[in-house]
């Protein structure tokens, strides 16, 4: 079961690691970018947001959670994810995991990719001017 949780300027869903996360967090992305973005942008988001997610299903050994905070300004949104795929380099990061950072990458090239505890975390920041350089 996935939950939502809100503020004037923050949306958070938590979802669990299966396939079917994948629709729910899409929708939900669209939902919170499509006042703030245009529908070009909002597509790239959502793009990357299901590889991101759909590395972090594809690693998980058992139970898992993705997490997709989305803090909205004026005309732009801050996304953090945790729970999601691996970096594009280093030692444990299989093909896919590699392939899909290269998409993520293309589409938000300022996506900053960290480890908290055992739960991989992008962070970015999406405009439509920051958006102009994408794919």
């Amino acid at each position: 079961m996935s939950a939502v949780e809100a503020s004037t300027d923050r949306l958070v869903l938590t979802a669990p690691h299966t396939t079917a996360s994948l629709a729910t967090v899409r929708i939900f992305a669209g939902a919170a970018a499509r006042d703030r973005l245009s529908s070009e942008s909002v597509e790239d988001l959502k793009l990357a947001l299901s590889e991101l997610c759909a590395g972090g299903i594809e690693r998980t050994d058992g139970p898992g959670r993705i997490e997709v905070e989305i803090a909205l300004a004026p005309d732009a949104i801050d996304v953090t994810c945790r729970g999601v795929t691996a970096l594009a380099s280093g030692p444990a990061v299989s093909a896919n995991d590699a392939s899909r950072a290269r998409v993520v990458e293309a589409l938000i090239p300022d996506a900053a990719w960290s480890v908290d505890g055992d739960r991989q975390v992008v962070r970015f920041r999406l405009s439509d001017e920051a958006a102009t350089g994408s794919v």
